[in-house]
């Protein structure tokens, strides 16, 4: 908090996504500049969450063209900011637009060594929404957008993995695996084998390590499931 009370500029996230700390940025507003990027996007691009009318999913870096226009945002703040410095700012912008414009093609060209049908992405909670419509994946989740919120719908996620005899699920770096392990008892009931996968969510991976990053969270998390879903499961970590 006193970092943040003492920013220039606090940028988030936005539509929800950081719950009770959002009620804190709001009331900031009057002593620091607080921006919610996802909420400056424009709403056409943003997917509406089930059941509850006039929310979107917050999950928008999934799609890595979305990100790129938070990324434009920020710039425009602080060139807006500090007008001497905006050139430094487009030019820094410039160069990582550039990296997430080969990010996506990346993600792009990954996704497209699965065929269609293997393209059923099971996951703990449903973050994935923007990344399944980006890059053509069938997207089933647990639980909601809200893992605090509901039971996890285990018998519907059961049915479509013996359906479409989806070979792994993924758990998430910031959800607890026990839903996961049940969903696989649960499967094994039925005489089918799933291994359970692992995925970065809603937070970045050790700063010392690529997952650290935003570029290397999303590299790891598509070669991940690529290989998953390929049946080179020897790639998944646990």
């Amino acid at each position: 908090i006193d970092l943040m009370v003492n920013a220039d500029v606090v940028f988030y996230n936005g539509l929800g996504l950081e719950f009770e700390m959002t009620a804190v940025l709001e009331r900031m507003r009057d002593d620091v500049r607080t921006v919610a990027l996802a909420e400056r996007l424009d709403s056409t691009m943003l997917i509406k969450t089930e059941g509850q009318n006039g929310t979107y999913d917050p999950h928008v870096w999934f799609d890595v063209r979305l990100w790129m226009t938070a990324v434009e945002q920020v710039r425009n703040v602080l060139g807006e900011m500090d007008p001497e410095h905006a050139e430094v700012f487009f030019g820094d912008a410039e160069v990582y637009m550039d990296q997430l414009a080969e990010l996506h093609d990346f993600v792009y060209s990954e996704a497209n060594i699965l065929p269609a049908e293997r393209r059923v992405l099971i996951t703990a909670h449903r973050a994935f929404n923007y990344f399944g419509r980006a890059y053509g994946f069938d997207v089933r989740a647990l639980q909601g957008i809200n893992t605090g919120v509901g039971e996890p719908d285990i018998e519907n996620i059961v049915r479509i993995i013996t359906t479409y005899k989806v070979p792994v699920v993924f758990a998430e770096k910031s959800v607890p695996r026990e839903s996961m392990e049940a969903v696989k008892a649960a499967v094994a009931k039925q005489g089918y084998e799933i291994e359970i996968g692992e995925l970065y969510s809603d937070a970045t991976g050790d700063p010392r390590m690529p997952q650290g990053t935003y570029i290397g969270m999303v590299q790891h998390n598509i070669q991940t499931i690529v290989m998953a879903l390929s049946g080179e499961r020897q790639m998944i970590v646990p």
